[in-house]
């Protein structure tokens, strides 16, 4: 694997939702699903960051830090920088549908929803959206 490129972004309306895209290639994926199995991440010495540059880019727009917690919430921290807190049970779901994205080797995004509060969906995407395009939704073009 030479590069991984993914690209992140808080898109107001996808589809009538408000969401996060993490749109990313065959590599991303491999790259996101092991590290949603990583230690570090799981004991939450270190959180999983999305948007700050390598491997996932966000223009300096939006900044995800994933770590593990009791319940699954997505929270502003500050402008653009957000903690999604997975609890055990959705983190397997989520790696499992990364997985499948991996295997299935077309098109497609998963929603992962937060309910308690409610909160924007992270959708995750393979093959549907280049970034100039994710970037357009972002920017309401």
């Amino acid at each position: 694997m030479d590069t991984v490129s993914g690209f992140v972004a808080h898109i107001r309306k996808f589809n009538g939702k408000e969401v996060f895209l993490l749109s990313g290639d065959a590599d991303f994926l491999k790259w996101f699903a092991r590290a949603l199995s990583e230690e570090r991440f799981l004991t939450a010495a270190r959180p999983l960051v999305l948007g700050d540059g390598a491997p996932v880019s966000s223009d300096g727009r939006c900044l995800i830090e994933a770590v593990p917690g009791a319940s699954t919430t997505l929270r502003m921290l500050a402008d653009g920088h957000y903690r999604w807190q997975i609890e055990q049970e959705e983190l397997a779901f989520c790696r499992e549908k990364v997985e499948a994205m991996i295997e299935s080797d077309h098109p497609c995004h998963p929603y992962f929803d937060m309910y308690n509060p409610p909160a924007p969906t992270i959708v995750v995407s393979t093959g549907e959206y280049p970034d100039d395009v994710i970037r357009a939704m972002r920017d309401g073009r």
